[in-house]
């Protein structure tokens, strides 16, 4: 579900999309995990066409979101974590006059962005793994698909994300839905925590965010008992507004 969310004090604006709950079993540390850009958590395409259309669509909706809101205004933005680049290259070839910090863990998958997707003087492609600073009010915008379920320090996580973005700016943010696609069910060693509706809610209530819009994507085929099965066909993934997915 990607969620719009309004912070009241700052008036921010903050998308977010799939939400969930915390589990308690220790999970290895960052230092352990394995940030390959072969891990199997990362498109690897050297091209658009390669990426699977789940991930295309969310960096869709943010492009056209961000066009609609900014035209093309001088605008600031983070793509964090931004995998191969595949994402920053689609919103600034949208955005014609945006700059993007595009951070990743893996060195590898940074130096195929720098191969193939990056734009000279718009797109700036870093090698780091959380934690790391931004600077403070300096994005109109800050996209994190499938990132914070890889974080131990969620809390700090969104705190970093929050004061890096400027006054009336936006985040978008897409995570699993533990309703949907439990992590107890289905052990991922790259995920810390899947979250409910409820549990995101409660994270943004307590930071006086308030969701705009809101959506749910499905991905891969669930049975009965809740154990994912398979991928599903791109033609049936879609992006439906104020969907459970």
């Amino acid at each position: 579900m990607i969620r719009l969310f309004e912070k009241f004090e700052t008036e921010k604006y903050i998308i977010i999309k799939i939400l969930f709950i915390k589990i308690t079993f220790k999970r290895k540390s960052p230092s352990k995990r394995d940030f390959s850009l072969n891990s199997g958590e990362r498109q690897t395409a050297q091209t658009l066409a390669g990426i699977r259309k789940d991930h295309l669509l969310r960096y869709e909706l943010a492009a056209n979101f961000l066009e609609k809101r900014f035209n093309q205004n001088k605008t600031y933005g983070a793509d964090i974590f931004c995998g191969n680049g595949y994402g920053s290259y689609l919103v600034a070839s949208k955005l014609k006059n945006t700059k993007i910090l595009s951070v990743d863990a893996s060195k590898e998958s940074i130096e195929l962005a720098n191969n193939y997707y990056k734009i000279e003087n718009r797109i700036k492609f870093i090698n780091k793994f959380f934690p790391f600073e931004l600077e403070k009010d300096k994005y109109d915008y800050v996209i994190s698909f499938e990132s914070i379920e890889h974080i131990q320090d969620d809390v700090q996580f969104i705190e970093t994300i929050i004061s890096a973005i400027k006054n009336n700016g936006y985040w978008f943010l897409s995570t699993p839905n533990e309703e949907k696609m439990s992590l107890k069910n289905n052990n991922n060693k790259f995920h810390f925590r899947h979250y409910t509706n409820k549990m995101v809610n409660d994270i943004f209530k307590k930071y006086n965010l308030k969701v705009i819009e809101q959506y749910g994507e499905d991905t891969y085929s669930i049975d009965k008992n809740g154990l994912i099965t398979g991928t599903l066909s791109e033609n049936k993934m879609k992006l439906i507004k104020d969907y459970n997915g």
